[in-house]
C-alpha cells in the first residue's frame, strides 16, 4: 500500500484496525501483532514503550490533565464499538464512569473510536445524554451538522494554511 502521504498512512492504520477487530484479537494479541510489525518496519517498538508514545494516558494522568484544564471527553471505553446497544451503551457508561472518577465532571462529547461509526449508534448515544460525536471525516462543522456525525480537521493532516483558512471563512467544503 502506498505511504506517502498523510491520507494513504492513514488508510492504512484504518485497514489495520478494521482486521484486527474482524479478527477479533485480544488486547496481548494486538501488542504482539504490533510488536512484529515495528520489527518489520524496523522501527525500535521498546523505545516507543519506553517513551509512551501511542499509549493511553494512567489514571493519574488524566486526573493531572483535567485541573490543568484540559477537558476530557468520552471515547468507548474498549476502544471498540459493538454493534449491538447494549454493549454500546456499555463501553459508554464506562468511559463515563472513569472519567467522572478522575476529573470529577460528566462528559458530554464523544469521538469514534478509529473513525467507525453508524446512524444506529445515534440513538443510543442521544439515550446516553452525548450532546455532540466526532468521526474521522474531514471537514470542519456546519451550522446544518447532525450534531452526532461531525466532521474534523485532523492536526496531522498537513493541511496548507490557504485550506485551513478558507475552511474557517466557510469558502471552501
Amino acid at each position: 500500500m502506498p505511504i506517502r502521504n498523510e491520507a494513504a498512512r492513514a488508510e492504512i492504520v484504518r485497514a489495520v484496525v478494521r482486521w484486527a477487530n474482524s479478527a477479533k484479537m485480544t488486547t496481548l494479541e494486538k501488542d504482539h501483532f504490533a510488536r512484529d510489525l515495528a520489527k518489520t518496519l524496523r522501527i525500535d517498538y521498546d523505545e516507543l514503550v519506553e517513551n509512551r508514545l501511542l499509549q493511553i494516558m494512567s489514571p493519574d494522568e488524566v486526573s493531572a490533565a483535567a485541573k490543568a484544564g484540559v477537558q476530557i471527553e468520552l471515547h468507548t471505553h474498549r476502544h471498540r464499538t459493538p454493534r449491538d446497544g447494549d454493549l454500546f451503551q456499555r463501553e459508554i457508561r464506562d468511559n463515563r464512569a472513569r472519567i467522572l472518577e478522575y476529573t470529577g465532571r460528566d462528559p458530554v462529547h464523544f469521538c469514534y473510536p478509529s473513525g467507525d461509526y453508524s446512524q444506529e449508534f445515534l440513538p443510543w448515544l442521544r439515550d446516553l445524554n452525548v450532546k455532540s460525536a466526532t468521526t474521522c471525516e474531514l471537514g470542519l462543522a456546519k451550522q446544518a451538522s447532525e450534531p452526532l456525525l461531525l466532521p474534523r480537521l485532523l492536526d496531522a493532516m498537513n493541511v496548507a494554511d490557504a485550506d485551513f483558512e478558507s475552511w474557517l471563512l466557510g469558502m471552501r467544503t
